[in-house]
Formats: C-alpha cells, structure tokens, sequence
C-alpha cells in the first residue's frame, strides 16, 4: 500500500518511477532516474533502522545464504554489502511521521526537486567569487560524512560575506538531503519581548518550518528540532549572527545534524566563533586593487572596463570605498548613466 501511494505521488509531480525487488532479499530498493542521468534509491525495509551508528551484523543471518557453494556465497556477499550501504543512507523513517501520507508527500516533493535541480548560474559574473568558492569548498571537506561540520565565514560588513553564503547555498543545496538559508539574524535575540527560552523555541520552529517547507510548525520544548534533523544531512546558512545564544539555539552541537551535514556561520566577530569551538574560519579578504575596479565598473557601466577617459575617476572612486565590495556596488550604481 505504501508504494503505491509513493508511485502515485511520484506520477503527480512528473517523476517516472521503477520498483526493483528480490524475492529473496529483505530489502525493496526503489530506484529513480532522470534525463540527466541523476539517481535516487529510497530504501524500503521493516529491520533497517535509519541511522548509520546502528550495526547491520546481527542482521545478515536472516539472509539465509550461507550454504557453502560458490554462487550461494558471492550472493550472500553482495546482499551483505547491499545492506551495509543502505543501512548507511540516512532518510526518513515513518517511525518519525504522524502521518503516512505527510512522509509521502515529503518524499516526492524531495524527490521532484532532486531531479530537476539545476547548477546555477546567478553568481557566475561576480568578481572572484570562484576563487572564495573554492577556498571555502577545502574547508568544508564535502567528502567526509563521518559526521557535521560547522564553518565560520567572518570579516567586516560589506565585505560580501552573505553574497559568498548565497553563491555556496545556491551551487551545494542539491546535494543535501535539507537545506536552509536562515538570513538577518543579527538581533533576533531582542525582538518579539520574548523570554530567552521562548525566543529560541521561535528561532527553532522558523528553522524548521524554513527547511521542512512546512508553514507555522510549532515546537514545545528545544529538543524537538534535533529530534527532526539527526538523521537527515542538511546544510545549513546562519547569516549574520551577531549573538552566541543564536547559535545555541539553532546550532549548538553537530549530533544534532545527520552525517555529511554541513553548517556556515557568517559574522562580522571572529571571537563569537571561537566561544562556540568553530575552529574552521574563511577570513574574506579585500578584493585586489584590479578587481574593486571591475567591480565598480561593473555596476557603473555594466562591463569588466572603463570608457575612454575616465579612468582617473574609477581610481578615485575606488579609493574613497577602500576597496569594499558594498560600497563599490552603490558608488558604481550611482555613476551609471552619468
């Protein structure tokens, strides 16, 4: 029952689905394919439990093929590695839901968006943004998924620290199971009159309703948001923190995000970071002198070069924005035209 209400929700939302079953095996591995070649395999077992520190060892008698000839013995080999890998995929698990068709509903939506993700193309005309994508990318360590990870993103205001954040969000979200770009945090620990405790239950449930695209979900006690995402590997944006309780309250250890998760904290203070333990920091430097030109003349007249003449006043316009990014861009906008 329950695979046909997943394939008939999986039709809705235009994605062709095909089952691939054994009849000897435990498992039901349903496999989905794209144009592009992307592939989803969602799991489907009454003994495998949703998370990877679970061993599989007491379950591979069940397997029942151990019986001494050659084919018998490489069969039970493969189902063995089969279970091995599928009891390393973390996902939903209906143990975790209310509601049958809500996990239905969730999985094809996911489903749906994994196979019609795009790369994105709307910062690839930004002055060096590659080369910060790339630097950060290396401390991130994306191939390692023994567990999550937090990284700080730090420099001044203006700096471009939450165009780096989008640009990161916009080319990885994809291939996490949940993302989440949680933006203009800074004073959110003052607003709403709100008791420590109660703003933090708000702060929780907006992430939550945020990553889940579920409006309005409402939490009553502060391990409820853990309790959704441990098992789900989520990349998360917290942008523009500006108080550590911020970060206790939505990020305030990794065991609270499944294995592979990935965690970005943009901040103008270097210290909030190192009190909350987050060791690895992307400083954004000032862009070279080339470059703030580029930028300038990107926004003022829409090219990488300056008209004829007019050089003497791109130099002079650059030095008096000392080179920061948010200030080349208005300067830039307001000399277009003129």
């Amino acid at each position: 029952m329950f695979l046909s209400l997943l394939f008939l929700s999986l039709r809705v939302v235009c994605v062709n689905a095909a089952k691939a079953t054994c009849c000897r095996e435990p498992t039901q591995l349903l496999v989905l394919r794209s144009y592009h070649s992307t592939t989803v395999v969602i799991t489907i077992c009454n003994f495998l439990l949703p998370q990877k520190t679970y061993p599989l060892s007491w379950l591979l008698p069940l397997l029942g093929h151990a019986h001494g000839d050659t084919a018998s013995s490489r069969a039970s080999t493969d189902q063995t590695q089969a279970l091995t890998r599928a009891g390393n995929i973390a996902g939903e698990h209906l143990l975790n839901w209310d509601k049958e068709s809500e996990m239905i509903e969730k999985i094809a939506s996911d489903v749906s968006n994994k196979l019609n993700a795009t790369i994105s193309r709307d910062f690839e005309d930004m002055v060096g943004i590659e080369a910060h994508l790339r630097k950060i990318q290396t401390l991130l360590h994306l191939d390692d998924e023994d567990g999550a990870m937090i990284v700080g993103i730090c420099g001044p205001a203006g700096i471009g620290k939450t165009t780096i954040a989008r640009a990161l969000h916009s080319r990885l979200s994809s291939t996490f199971q949940l993302s989440c770009f949680m933006e203009n945090l800074r004073g959110s620990c003052n607003s709403g009159g709100l008791d420590k405790y109660g703003w933090k239950l708000r702060l929780q449930e907006l992430l939550l309703s945020k990553i889940l695209n579920q409006n309005g979900i409402k939490i009553n006690h502060l391990g409820m948001m853990p309790q959704r995402l441990c098992y789900q590997k989520v990349l998360l944006i917290l942008d523009d923190v500006d108080d550590l309780q911020q970060l206790e309250a939505l990020a305030n250890d990794t065991n609270w995000f499944g294995h592979g998760s990935r965690i970005i904290v943009t901040t103008e203070d270097q210290e909030l970071l190192e009190q909350h333990d987050i060791n690895n920091i992307y400083h954004v430097n000032f862009p070279t002198i080339e470059e703030a030109r580029t930028i300038l003349c990107r926004y003022a007249f829409k090219g990488s070069l300056a008209p004829y003449g007019v050089q003497k006043l791109i130099k002079r316009a650059t030095e008096l924005c000392s080179n920061l990014p948010l200030g080349l861009s208005v300067m830039g906008s307001m000399l277009r035209g003129r």
